[in-house]
């Protein structure tokens, strides 16, 4: 008999596997596990609870009876969670509503959690509250989705706005910036906020002269993204003007997905012509070395290589109608001779081809297939040829997940027309 905390354990390491590997031929063995769980219940902690339910929620999402015992469980311990353990109870029970796999008894343990997270909130300092938001958008950016966050932040924000009054003294500039950021990802437009940040950088000098390129392009990425740019872009033109040499590639990347909203303030700062230089630097210190053969190795990383080509196509500085040199197999100086920027990035990926991550590989086919309407898919078949079986996986991916948006979408119409046709029916509308 297994305990309740080897059951935790067998059951993330299956929600693991069944996550990157197809494991529909495991049927009767993911029956057991789910009757082991069941068998053990009344035994779990609400640690093991916290650790078990988003893997059963993977592994079981159908099993009505065993989410019914795990919720009447969180309510036998209800008394044992923290803050950050409710939050990740409140996320589970939100992506079931989203996969539409709520049970009965699904919203009476919202009803519980949601005033225990609120009351256990109250109990933290300010610096806590704001280190739980940038949690937040990160676990959302990792699972892409944000809408098991909505509950959470309902919860967290107005505790949030109770000490606005306080951050200015007590949370540093580095800290307002990555709860900014923060808000920002969730697709959260917080106006007193940004408000309060635009006047911290406008009064203090001597703060916003020391932000680092990273946070600056973060800033800008911010106020970008919620249009409202025109409350900070003349406190930061200095700065950022004295920050673009000390750039690196994530910067890059960041800086080019501002540059069509910066537009809008070019008689400010002209922040193309400085993606352009920046863009162009960038490509030469990629490929430092490689022209005479003379070294095996690069002070710039793979994934460097991939904000590279991000930013290139984000600010739209990208060449067009670039050619496979004739004598490009093996010849990794040949990719170079144009003088492109994306020649320069080709002789890198087929120089380091093999070093390169699978995620990486799939991210630059992506990015190459979808940007800009595929305006840029004709590049794909510059990548080497290596790379052949992932480039096809990847493209056969896509299409698929298109069909199921389409399919989807299509279905919506044909609701919606339906509705229509009833109320016109029934009430002559």
């Amino acid at each position: 008999t297994y305990t309740p905390a080897e059951l935790t354990q067998l059951t993330r390491g299956y929600a693991l596997y069944t996550y990157r590997r197809d494991t529909s031929g495991n049927g009767p063995l993911m029956e057991y596990l789910a009757e082991m769980i069941k068998s053990r219940m009344v035994a779990f902690t609400a640690i093991e609870i916290v650790d078990v339910l988003p893997a059963c929620q993977t592994l079981f999402p159908d099993d009505t009876e065993l989410f019914d015992m795990l919720t009447e469980r969180i309510k036998e311990t209800i008394n044992d969670y923290s803050a950050l353990n409710l939050i990740g109870l409140v996320r589970t029970f939100a992506r079931r509503e989203i996969e539409k796999k709520e049970t009965n008894q699904g919203y009476p343990v919202r009803e519980i959690l949601i005033p225990r997270l609120k009351e256990a909130l109250e109990r933290y300092d300010t610096a806590e509250v704001c280190d739980i938001i940038v949690a937040i958008a990160d676990s959302a950016a990792t699972d892409k989705t944000v809408g098991m966050d909505l509950p959470i932040m309902q919860s967290v924000l107005p505790e949030l706005e109770h000490r606005l009054d306080d951050l200015g003294e007590t949370i540093p500039l580095v800290s307002h910036i990555s709860i900014a950021w923060a808000l920002a990802r969730l697709g959260i437009y917080h106006e007193e906020y940004l408000d309060r940040l635009a006047k911290i950088l406008h009064e203090k000098e001597h703060l916003r002269n020391d932000i680092t390129p990273r946070y600056l392009v973060r800033l800008l990425w911010i106020y970008s993204k919620c249009d409202a740019l025109e409350k900070i872009v003349e406190d930061v033109v200095p700065v950022l003007e004295g920050s673009v040499g000390y750039m690196g590639p994530a910067q890059f990347a960041r800086l080019a997905q501002c540059s069509e909203q910066m537009a809008k303030v070019k008689d400010i700062i002209d922040v193309q012509s400085i993606v352009n230089r920046l863009g162009d630097r960038l490509c030469s210190e990629l490929v430092v070395g490689i022209e005479d053969n003379v070294t095996n190795v690069s002070k710039m990383s793979t994934a460097d290589a991939c904000y590279i080509l991000l930013g290139l196509i984000e600010s739209g500085t990208i060449e067009k109608n670039v050619d496979r040199p004739e004598d490009a197999d093996g010849n990794f100086a040949a990719w170079m001779r144009d003088g492109s920027r994306l020649g320069r990035l080709l002789a890198y990926v087929h120089k380091f081809q093999d070093e390169f991550e699978a995620s990486e590989i799939q991210k630059i086919i992506k990015v190459l297939h979808v940007a800009r309407n595929g305006e840029y898919r004709g590049y794909l078949d510059l990548l080497p040829a290596s790379w052949e079986s992932q480039k096809k996986d990847m493209i056969h991916r896509i299409s698929k997940k298109r069909e199921v948006e389409e399919k989807f979408m299509l279905e919506e119409a044909k609701k919606e027309r339906r509705e229509k046709g009833f109320l016109k029916r029934v009430f002559g509308l």
